[in-house]
């Protein structure tokens, strides 16, 4: 066990102590550059901002321990909403901006939410909801922040954000440790609902740590962050990564291929985080400003096959990695790393140790796929507390003392990782962790389906689409394009299935189960044999 980590012993690591003693250490330094309007935030400004949005809070009832929900594009309100909370001791459960009736619902009642930050576009789909959580705060964020009116509601009380700068500028008094949880991460339901995963303060500080020293993060670097914040990746691998290291963020709303590179060198950015998409930067016509910038480093997942074209042609040095929102960041490439293993995850991080084990938990021998466990030894609450609500799930996947991550994996004689595939019943598409069950519970509703089956279907460079079979029931139709706009109306937009399969029956096992990889291999076999969205033009939009 460490006495103390990249300078904080384990009981500073709350965000009362870390972003006054950050502001203290870096002063008028710029941390966020908000890139879409141009505003800039120090380390001071931020903790001062912080403090006054803190202490509004804590006038309106909202302390340590209450339950804040936000449905929020990326903002720099977002970023001192997060910091403001966390001071608080309160725990903040980000949602993902394309919830929509049922899910949304879901996620506020499971999460126990009594207030919300929120983005004035996206209230709609707050206030549509036929049954809320008992929600009697609702804060709003708008361009127009103070100059408009805001609807009357009649079960809780709406305001402008910018209220929340009234408050005093001195740090709030409230007694938060360490151990303190301060926010709800969901995650994708597997076998079944969504969980949400209990951080405590010192995992969402030292969430990202691991990684400073295989990628080289310093004081000087710049994330530019393009993925969003509700997403644990850009919540604690980089935004409070960049914090903990002295460094800054560049912050925009969400990715825009299109204007990338132009961002990145308005930023001055040194980093970034790519996941799926840098095929569509390499698919842009070239530039004589394609290496006119000072990105050295993107992170992808995975490595995609055409790494060198990309490098080559950009100048900049793509690293895989391993993390999950149930246990937080695992393994790194190393920035130096040797290039024949890049189609790994890497070396575990400093702390992290590893096994590899088959369907008894028995260690199995180098090069042999198993399921991969995980346990953190290094600082104390190193890792989620469990699920929230879900004692069972959560003493399930931490049988043997281990956590059960679900992935297959095998590690080489060199002690690099490399992933396999999943056990888990999801699906991984452009950045979204989908959760098959839910996709599942959504169509199900519909009152022509009898039977319904979802599952993954490979794209290509580690990316997944979502295949949908069904049954009918006797005597009704039902067409493909109408079974989208039923999960149009019913679910975010990425979750809505790619192709459709309707048949009389689904393959089962003696015990009925469904048999999916059946199924997937059918439509991967021969995909045009099967309805295709894309293929017929019906375009899925975001809101």
């Amino acid at each position: 066990m460490r006495d103390e980590l990249l300078g904080y012993r384990y009981n500073q690591y709350t965000f009362r102590h870390i972003v006054a003693d950050k502001a203290r250490r870096n002063g008028d330094k710029l941390f966020l550059n908000f890139l879409p309007d141009g505003r800039k935030y120090s380390y001071n400004e931020v903790d001062i901002l912080s403090n006054r949005v803190a202490n509004t809070l804590l006038a309106h009832g909202i302390g340590k321990g209450t339950h804040v929900a936000m449905l929020m594009e990326n903002s720099p309100e977002q970023v001192l909403a997060y910091f403001a909370l966390g001071k608080i001791g309160a725990v903040v459960v980000p949602i993902n901006i394309a919830a929509r009736g049922p899910f949304l619902h879901y996620y506020l009642n499971q999460s126990d939410s009594t207030a919300i930050i929120i983005d004035a576009a996206l209230l709609e789909h707050f206030r549509a909801l036929p049954e809320r959580a008992p929600i009697r705060n609702v804060f709003v964020v708008s361009p127009l922040d103070g100059e408009q009116d805001l609807p009357s509601d009649g079960f809780a009380r709406l305001e402008h954000f910018s209220t929340l700068y009234k408050g005093q500028a001195d740090a709030p008094e409230v007694e938060v440790f360490y151990s303190d949880p301060c926010a709800i991460m969901y995650t994708s339901g597997t076998t079944g609902p969504s969980k949400g995963n209990v951080f405590t303060q010192i995992h969402a500080l030292s969430f990202g740590l691991g990684q400073i020293e295989p990628l080289k993060f310093c004081e000087d670097d710049i994330y530019h962050v393009c993925m969003p914040l509700f997403h644990v990746g850009a919540y604690g691998g980089a935004l409070l990564t960049m914090f903990m290291v002295d460094g800054g963020v560049a912050l925009t709303r969400r990715l825009s291929v299109s204007s990338f590179w132009n961002e990145i060198r308005e930023s001055q950015a040194t980093c970034g985080m790519l996941l799926s998409v840098s095929g569509f930067l390499l698919s842009q016509p070239e530039s004589d400003l394609d290496r006119r910038h000072r990105l050295r480093m993107a992170i992808t997942t995975p490595v995609p096959p055409y790494v060198g074209e990309f490098e080559k042609r950009f100048k900049v040095r793509l690293v895989s990695g391993y993390g999950l929102s149930d246990f937080g960041l695992a393994f790194s490439q190393y920035i130096d790393g040797p290039l024949e293993k890049r189609t790994s995850i890497g070396l575990p991080h400093q702390d992290v140790s590893v096994r590899i084990v088959d369907g008894d938990d028995i260690d199995v021998p180098v090069g042999t796929v198993g399921e991969l466990l995980l346990r953190k030894d290094g600082l104390p609450l190193g890792t989620t507390l469990g699920y929230y609500k879900m004692p069972d799930v959560t003493l399930e996947s931490r049988k043997n003392l281990w956590f059960h991550t679900g992935d297959r994996c095998w590690v080489d004689e060199d002690g690099y990782y490399y992933f396999a595939d999943r056990k888990k019943d999801a699906i991984r598409r452009r950045g979204e962790n989908i959760s098959a069950h839910e996709v599942e519970e959504a169509i199900a509703k519909h009152e022509s389906v009898a039977d319904v089956a979802v599952y993954p279907v490979s794209a290509g460079a580690g990316d997944e689409d979502v295949g949908v079979t069904v049954v009918l029931r006797p005597g009704v139709a039902l067409s493909a394009v109408e079974l989208i706009e039923h999960c149009c109306s019913n679910m975010p937009y990425y979750m809505v299935p790619r192709y459709v399969d309707f048949r009389d029956e689904m393959p089962r096992t003696m015990t009925q189960k469904i048999i999916k990889h059946v199924l997937r291999g059918d439509v991967e076999e021969n995909p045009t044999k099967f309805w295709d969205r894309e293929r017929e033009g019906v375009k899925v939009h975001r809101n």
